[in-house]
C-alpha cells in the first residue's frame, strides 16, 4: 500500500510541475507581447 499511494504521490507532483511550467511559459508570453 506504501508504495501505491507514493507512486500516486509522484504522479501527482508531475502534474503540478507541468501545470505550473506551462503557467509560467504563459505568463511568459504575455509579458513579452505587453
Amino acid at each position: 500500500k506504501m508504495s501505491l499511494k507514493r507512486a500516486s504521490f509522484l504522479r501527482n507532483l508531475t502534474w503540478v510541475k507541468l501545470y505550473f511550467y506551462d503557467a509560467a511559459s504563459f505568463y511568459g508570453m504575455i509579458r513579452q507581447n505587453y
